[in-house]
């Protein structure tokens, strides 16, 4: 447990040079925009919320489409876009929990950086349209 501890302070040094950190850092901003979206729609958010429900609610709120979505009939391009981006912060919280720093759970990533680049601009991405949607829609 003490090498577990000490490799995780290690990452925590080592900032952006870390693909788990990285990874974590990642989606605890996707949840925190997607929290920060539900409040600003309606005054509060669950904090008891899953992650995939949450990330729901906050693409819901501003009219982004995710795989609940129905299909319209001759529906713009972009919706399959939204759909896949739901689905992409999905799989990035999936991934954080499986090999990202979070849940108080020492250990040695096994993440390259390349992974760990995609998943952190991807959530970005995520994020930055979440906060686009929301200064747009009423």
């Amino acid at each position: 447990m003490t090498a577990a501890l000490e490799a995780y302070v290690r990452r925590a040094q080592r900032g952006s040079e870390d693909g788990a950190l990285l990874v974590g850092a990642g989606k605890d901003l996707l949840e925190a925009t997607a929290a920060h979206v539900i409040s600003k729609k309606y005054g509060q958010y669950s904090v008891q919320t899953n992650f995939p429900t949450l990330l729901g609610q906050a693409f819901t709120a501003v009219d982004l489409a995710t795989p609940h979505s129905p299909l319209q009939p001759g529906e713009p391009p972009h919706r399959r876009v939204e759909r896949s981006l739901y689905e992409t912060g999905c799989a990035v919280n999936a991934l954080r929990n499986k090999v990202g720093t979070g849940h108080g759970r020492p250990f040695l990533p096994n993440l390259s950086d390349e992974e760990a680049r995609a998943a952190v601009q991807l959530t970005g991405i995520i994020a930055g349209l979440l906060l686009r949607a929301l200064k747009n829609h009423p």
